[in-house]
C-alpha cells in the first residue's frame, strides 16, 4: 500500500474510533459535513456514513443542480431526510418536498430533522407507496433504510417486525397535497423492491410533470416484488425518459469521489453493470439541466 495511503487511513480510522467513543448509547445529535443537524447512533453503518459524509455523494453534488427554486420535488424512501433535506434547501422557501416514508420510527427521527434544521416545505407522509390505495404489511428491518414490502433475501435476516400500514399511490398523494405542489421537477426513488409498483401508481404525474428520476435500481429486489428493470422501462421509454446509469472515480479510497459520470445506455434492462445501480432516468422536459453532467461529471 501507498506509504502516504497507509497514514490517511490510519488517521481516520484513529478520528472515527474517538468519534465512536464519544457517544453513549441510543441517538445523539451531531453537525455532519453536509450543514445539517442529525441524530445519529454510534452503531449504525448508515449513520456512520451521515456524519463522514461517505453517503451519496453524487446525490449531494448534483441533485441540486437538476432542481430550481419555487419547484417541487418528491422523495420515495425519504429515511431519516438527508436527501429530503438537500432537496429542501436546494428548492429554497417556496419549494416543496414530498418525503414519504413508511417506517414510524425513521419517519419520527425524520421529523425531527426537519423541525431542527428548519425545513416546514418538508411533507411527511407515513405511508407506502405502490400501485393502489389501501393498506399493507410491511418487514420493519434492524438495519434503517431496508424495512420494505418486498424485503430480498439478504434483507430478510433482518427483519424485527411486520406492521400495516397505509398504501397510496403516489398521484393520489400529488392530488391531496395542500397547497397543491408546484411543478414537480425531480423525484428520488429507493424503496426496496417497490420501484415498479410505485412507478404504476405514479403515472398522471410522470405524464404531467415529467420529473427528473434519480432511482436505485436492485434487481434482486425488484424481483421480491415482482418486477424486474423491463417493467420500469414498460412505463418510462414510452413517455420519452432516457437512461443515464452513474459510476464514479477516486485517486483513493479516502478521497472523495472527484468525478461522477453519466454514461447512457438504451433502456435500463440494457445496462450490462451487476445487480445494483442507481440510475438518472431524465425525460425531454428536464433534458436541458441534466446536459452539463454529461461532460465527465465535471
Amino acid at each position: 500500500m501507498n506509504p502516504i495511503r497507509r497514514v490517511a487511513l490510519g488517521l481516520r480510522r484513529r478520528w472515527r474510533a474517538a468519534w465512536l467513543r464519544s457517544l453513549g448509547d441510543g441517538l445523539h445529535w451531531k453537525h455532519v459535513p453536509s450543514d445539517f443537524w442529525m441524530r445519529l447512533r454510534r452503531d449504525d453503518f448508515m449513520d456512520y456514513c451521515y456524519y463522514y459524509h461517505e453517503i451519496d455523494y453524487a446525490f449531494y453534488r448534483d441533485a441540486p443542480r437538476l432542481v430550481r427554486p419555487g419547484e417541487s420535488a418528491i422523495d420515495l424512501g425519504a429515511n431519516k431526510g438527508f436527501n429530503a433535506m438537500i432537496l429542501a434547501r436546494a428548492l429554497g422557501p417556496n419549494g416543496r418536498v414530498l418525503a414519504v416514508e413508511p417506517d414510524p420510527s425513521v419517519a419520527a427521527v425524520l421529523a425531527e430533522h426537519r423541525a431542527r434544521n428548519g425545513y416546514p416545505g418538508i411533507q411527511i407522509e407515513r405511508v407506502a407507496v405502490g400501485e393502489r390505495n389501501g393498506e399493507v404489511e410491511i418487514a420493519l428491518s434492524k438495519q434503517v433504510g431496508w424495512s420494505s414490502r418486498f424485503p430480498n433475501p439478504m434483507q430478510e435476516r433482518y427483519i424485527s417486525d411486520t406492521i400495516t400500514v397505509p398504501l397510496r399511490t403516489v398521484d393520489s398523494l400529488v392530488a391531496d397535497c395542500t397547497p397543491p405542489l408546484g411543478p414537480i421537477s425531480f423525484a428520488k426513488i429507493d424503496i426496496e423492491g417497490s420501484e415498479g409498483a410505485a412507478l404504476a401508481g405514479m403515472r398522471d404525474t410522470l405524464a404531467k410533470h415529467g420529473p427528473t428520476l434519480w432511482m436505485e435500481i436492485n434487481a434482486t429486489s425488484l424481483a421480491a416484488g415482482g418486477s424486474s428493470p423491463a417493467a420500469l422501462d414498460d412505463i418510462l421509454l414510452p413517455l420519452g425518459y432516457r437512461v443515464f446509469p452513474m459510476r464514479w472515480t477516486s485517486l483513493e479510497y479516502f478521497i472523495k469521489p472527484r468525478r461522477i459520470i453519466y454514461s447512457e445506455v438504451k433502456s435500463i434492462a440494457a445496462h450490462p453493470g451487476g445487480e445494483l445501480w442507481d440510475a438518472l432516468l431524465v425525460s425531454p422536459r428536464y433534458m436541458d439541466r441534466v446536459a452539463p453532467l454529461l461532460d465527465g461529471g465535471r
